[in-house]
């Protein structure tokens, strides 16, 4: 099956070069932005969100973009959202295509399967 994923604001951090250190939990998880919320939270919620992704066997974000790139699927990077985020697109692991969400809807339009999540 081919596949193809678009990664948009806050997405485009899980194709940036740099995603260990986007990601709120070093690429185990994503979990919410929780800082100011109360002092501490954010190291208590990465410290459950990682032995519970643990615990589980859950695969790493790294793992997960590993896996796809060998399995020739379609990462790409909407390019409106990187223009109004100031990236370039250098900023994005190798093999990460640019694209319109215009685009990607119209090919979606015509595919077997379409998830949004």
């Amino acid at each position: 099956m081919d596949v193809a994923v678009l990664f948009t604001f806050q997405g485009l951090n899980i194709v940036h070069k740099d995603f260990e250190s986007k990601l709120a939990s070093s690429g185990d998880a994503t979990i919410p932005d929780l800082d100011g919320a109360l002092p501490g939270m954010q190291g208590i919620a990465e410290t459950m969100m990682r032995s519970m992704s643990s615990e589980k066997s859950a695969a790493t974000i790294r793992e997960l973009l590993e896996v796809a790139q060998r399995s020739e699927v379609r990462l790409i990077a909407c390019r409106t959202t990187m223009e109004v985020f100031g990236y370039t697109s250098d900023a994005f692991l190798p093999g990460v295509e640019l694209g319109s969400a215009s685009a990607f809807l119209s090919e979606a339009r015509q595919a077997q399967l379409t998830l949004f999540i």
